[in-house]
């Protein structure tokens, strides 16, 4: 009866080839699934490059008679550092609305702000994309809803960025 306790004792502890095949086909299976997933995304985590982006700041209610003041090829600047954030491609002025409630209250209406406009400004520059964090311009992430005090050459403003492309 030793005997027989001794040849199941032994079939227990060995690794043979059929075990190895299981754990190969495993490994397959789960490294196949990743790629499926996150394909070659998860090897290129943490690495950055760069690249030319075009991003839109939108200054709200500004005095009339200083709305022109930004120009295209104006640098723009941070107003509380000398970084650059690129240079001015485009400005587009429109007159400045409010919504204020109708006259029996029940819907919101757009009314015109005399005196004021709202300044859409362009601004083109090379960023630092990081992978899974953003674009990054002088360590300033650049991002869609992000507010920055604007420095221009014969403006200071504030406003959120309202869209971000890449420049192909």
């Amino acid at each position: 009866m030793e005997n027989n306790n001794k040849k199941s004792e032994n079939k227990r502890g060995r690794f043979n080839a059929a075990d190895a095949l299981i754990i190969l086909i495993a490994l397959v299976v789960a490294i196949g699934a990743l790629l499926l997933i996150d394909p070659f995304g998860w090897m290129s985590v943490g690495k950055s490059y760069e690249v030319t982006i075009r991003y839109t700041i939108e200054l709200n209610s500004i005095e009339n008679d200083v709305a022109t003041n930004i120009a295209v090829g104006d640098s723009a600047m941070l107003s509380n550092t000398v970084y650059g954030m690129g240079s001015v491609q485009g400005v587009q002025i429109n007159p400045a609305y409010v919504w204020e409630p109708s006259e029996s209250g029940k819907i919101m209406v757009k009314k015109p702000v005399d005196g004021k406009s709202d300044i859409f400004v362009t601004i083109e520059t090379v960023a630092t994309y990081k992978n899974g964090i953003g674009y990054f311009v002088n360590d300033t992430q650049i991002a869609v809803g992000s507010h920055f005090n604007m420095r221009f050459q014969n403006f200071i403003g504030s406003g959120y960025v309202v869209s971000l492309e890449i420049v192909q």
